[in-house]
């Protein structure tokens, strides 16, 4: 039986995806015997990037609304940073920091993610600024000089935009995506957000399409 590995494609401007960790990380306790991957997908590139003015108004009843039917909670600072509005939107510098954080720890990957979203999310730090990623590098330990050379090597850029082309080739269009693959074949868990309930019975399915079910 070939392994099946679990992809989760998010985008650290995702509002979705900041409420969306919690029911993940349930599902990954639970079945913990199978591997998990995150990748950042690209969600706000080329025409969609901006200030926070263009959008500010979807954004903030979007918050409302998701904190209305679920338990996540926006920080007021990012509230105000939207309501301000002159910063830019723009999925390539926070995927580029994390991706450079992975590749420091890379055993860390979703603990790394859930830390860039609550700087933004929580706390309303600027994504564009590299000094915005200086909390992470001390919570994990991780070298900010170090840090700093990798953020602005060209290399990881190159490597951002290679993972943005390849979620673009695997056809995620909508954040967040769980994906299964297993033996070249890649199956749609869920995109967007619901209850554990709901997720467990469609991770159990595509198991299921894939062979591949929890005990057999």
């Amino acid at each position: 039986m070939e392994q099946v590995h679990i992809i989760y494609f998010f985008d650290p401007l995702c509002l979705t995806c900041f409420s969306f960790r919690n029911v993940l990380s349930a599902l990954m306790v639970k079945y913990r015997d199978y591997h998990f991957d995150i990748l950042a997908g690209g969600m706000v590139t080329g025409n969609r990037t901006g200030p926070l003015s263009q959008k500010s108004d979807y954004l903030l009843k979007k918050v409302e609304a998701i904190e209305n039917t679920t338990d996540t909670r926006f920080g007021d600072a990012y509230k105000a940073l939207v309501a301000e509005g002159t910063v830019i939107s723009n999925s390539e510098p926070p995927s580029i920091a994390f991706n450079v954080f992975k590749s420091f720890r890379p055993d860390l990957r979703f603990h790394l993610a859930y830390s860039l979203q609550d700087l933004h999310f929580g706390l309303g730090m600027d994504p564009n600024l590299m000094k915005s990623y200086f909390n992470i590098c001390e919570e994990f330990g991780i070298n900010k000089f170090g840090f700093m050379d990798r953020f602005q090597d060209p290399a990881y850029k190159q490597l951002t935009w290679t993972l943005f082309k390849h979620a673009e080739a695997w056809g995620i269009k909508h954040f967040p995506t769980l994906m299964a693959e297993s033996d070249e074949r890649r199956l749609v868990i869920q995109q967007g957000y619901d209850s554990l309930e709901v997720l467990e019975r469609a991770f159990l399915q595509t198991l299921e399409n894939l062979g591949n079910e929890p005990g057999k």
